[in-house]
């Protein structure tokens, strides 16, 4: 098993600012961060592509505003907001129709008890919501998007993925990577999946040499 490369891609990451990657493509994230009392009912959209870091921009939010952090795609979700608290709904984009009546109640319960929301949301999904009040209260948020990657991000990125595994990678194959992978955060992320399974399945290092002959770019 020698020279076995292997990557937990699956891993939970840790969340914390220190961790989070600023660039071009999300700095006006970090500036509502610094601005949320002065928005319109303290309420903001966040979003962003697939693994755009979407979460953990939720998380650094839950902890700098001592926030209830709820995610609409984990199966073990109730609804049950405490509108006394500060909110982050992740993937609030998944709000059942069913639920929209209840939210609009716990939004406005929030506002007068002035209290912070933010939500995030897939910007490839659609937003369907039905009940006219609450769709009218979303569109009142203040809204920042995270854009693809950069070339500049994406090496960050490519370094950070080999870091957070304590894998010493030489710094010519991610340029070699850097110049070939997709400006797209999921396809990037599904790239270093099948870069991990290959290089299991053929117990190699990862090389341009090795990269050059599995995959096509």
């Amino acid at each position: 098993m020698t020279g076995q490369i292997v990557f937990d891609l699956e891993k939970k990451d840790n969340f914390s600012v220190d961790d989070f990657i600023i660039s071009e493509t999300n700095n006006e994230v970090t500036s509502t961060f610094e601005n949320m009392d002065q928005l319109l009912n303290k309420c903001a959209i966040v979003y962003g592509p697939k693994k755009s870091g979407k979460t953990h921009i939720a998380h650094i939010w839950k902890k700098r505003y001592e926030a209830n952090y709820s995610d609409l795609s984990d199966v073990k979700f109730k609804f049950d907001f405490d509108a006394s608290k500060n909110n982050v709904i992740d993937n609030f984009h998944l709000l059942e129709h069913d639920k929209e009546e209840l939210f609009f109640h716990f939004y406005n319960n929030s506002v007068n008890q002035k209290k912070s929301i933010l939500i995030t949301i897939d910007n490839t999904s659609i937003m369907n919501i039905q009940l006219p009040d609450l769709k009218s209260r979303i569109n009142s948020f203040h809204s920042v998007e995270i854009y693809q990657p950069d070339d500049h991000l994406v090496k960050v990125l490519l370094f950070k993925y080999f870091s957070i595994q304590q894998i010493k990678i030489d710094t010519g194959v991610v340029e070699f990577l850097n110049k070939r992978i997709s400006r797209n955060y999921e396809d990037i992320y599904l790239t270093l999946q099948k870069i991990n399974k290959l290089s299991l399945e053929h117990k190699s290092k990862i090389t341009k040499p090795f990269l050059n002959k599995f995959l096509t770019f």
